[in-house]
């Protein structure tokens, strides 16, 4: 899967279950019935962290996906840094 791949099905994640791509990795990894839905979404496919909501005023307006570092774990605080930067240029 390439990298631009899988910020795409981070990044559908957040969009369709209103959650972080880690809180769907975790949900995943004690719900194997939540794990059998993403994994069966071909756009979405398995749990990855690594993808946080763009809120502005209460709503979702899209998703900031990180991929690339040596585990997801290490791309979700990139995203979560990456969003503060530029958060307060979003209306």
């Amino acid at each position: 899967m390439s990298q631009i791949q899988e910020k795409y099905g981070k990044a559908l994640t957040v969009i369709k279950y209103k959650m972080t791509s880690g809180a769907a990795a975790a949900r995943a990894a004690g719900d194997p019935a939540f794990m059998a839905q993403l994994a069966a979404d071909p756009q979405v496919g398995p749990p990855r962290q690594g993808a946080v909501p763009i809120m502005v005023g209460g709503e979702m307006i899209g998703a900031f996906a990180v991929s690339g570092a040596p585990g997801g774990d290490r791309d979700e605080p990139c995203a979560i840094a990456g969003l503060a930067r530029i958060q307060n240029r979003l209306q």
